[in-house]
């Protein structure tokens, strides 16, 4: 199993003389981008964020970008490497909507995070490859919280759910109680419990159908998953780490790809690549395929 180093090694013999470090970074990457496609033989699209980098979301802005993607490949099949911290549930959804009209079937490679929105895209496929290292991540959605301070904050859907509903019995007990949750209900803009509520069962639903259309479960498998990953309250954080044993324990049939030591070589390979290439641009995201088409987003 190829290792950071290595693949760092690689690189700087590239860069001689030493005086382009990021054209390097892309004949090394863009190697292990053709030998992940002749393992897998069919064609590969990368969709790798980087996660220190504050537009590292899904955006609707990535659905065009795909659109690039797509042309002058074969539109019967492909395999998707994604690494992602996740983003929009529209943005994810159009995506998959989009990648669907013009493949057959997808396959998603996840070398090592693919989370929330990354998750959902997941489900959106008829085979998952992971390794040991590799993880997924519940998909409760995150609502943009305005603070008093003017700043956004992610909070959980579920979150302000529980607190709106918990604050009603208390009060409902003894009206005093209500003082306690009152400089927290008074940031709650109209209809904000209303739209928590639909985006929690929307993400569930559009997993539940995704697993039963594309990675072809039954339904009740398929609705038992979707309200597993989607549970926050049995996650407690959305970010935790859901490797391939939790996953395959619920029934989802992801595929290891220790069991291919080709294909896994030139998945993890591929990887430190691209994790250089972020080292070396500060891009926010990398969208490349093995038809020598590549977007990299600032």
């Amino acid at each position: 199993m190829p290792i950071s180093q290595e693949i760092l090694r690689e690189i700087n013999a590239a860069n001689q003389p030493p005086n382009n470090i990021v054209k390097a970074v892309d004949l090394v990457r863009r190697k292990y981008l053709a030998q992940l496609a002749a393992v897998l033989n069919k064609p590969v699209i990368i969709y790798a964020a980087n996660f220190n980098h504050p537009n590292s979301a899904i955006s609707l802005d990535d659905v065009h970008s795909f659109m690039s993607m797509c042309c002058g490949l074969n539109k019967k099949e492909v395999a998707i490497l994604i690494h992602t911290p996740g983003g929009a549930i529209n943005a994810i959804e159009a995506l998959v909507k989009y990648i669907r009209t013009q493949f057959n079937s997808v396959d998603a490679i996840v070398p090592m995070y693919a989370f929330s929105a990354g998750t959902m895209w997941c489900c959106a496929c008829e085979n998952i490859y992971m390794g040991k290292n590799s993880f997924l991540g519940p998909i409760d959605p995150q609502i943009p919280f305005l603070r008093n301070d003017k700043q956004f904050i992610p909070t959980p859907a579920q979150a302000v759910i529980d607190t709106f509903e918990a604050a009603k019995k208390d009060s409902t007990k003894n009206i005093q109680n209500l003082n306690a949750y009152n400089p927290i209900l008074m940031q709650y803009a109209p209809a904000l419990v209303t739209i928590c509520r639909n985006a929690v069962t929307r993400s569930k639903i559009l997993v539940k159908n995704w697993l039963q259309q594309y990675h072809h479960l039954a339904q009740k498998d398929a609705t038992g998953i979707s309200n597993w990953l989607g549970q926050h309250n049995k996650h407690k954080d959305h970010g935790r780490p859901l490797s391939i044993t939790d996953l395959n324990t619920k029934g989802m049939n992801i595929l290891a790809l220790e069991d291919n030591q080709q294909l896994q070589d030139a998945a993890l390979s591929l990887y430190h690549a691209i994790d250089y290439s972020f080292a070396v641009t500060n891009a926010s995201k990398i969208i490349e395929n093995t038809a020598n088409v590549y977007i990299v987003k600032q």
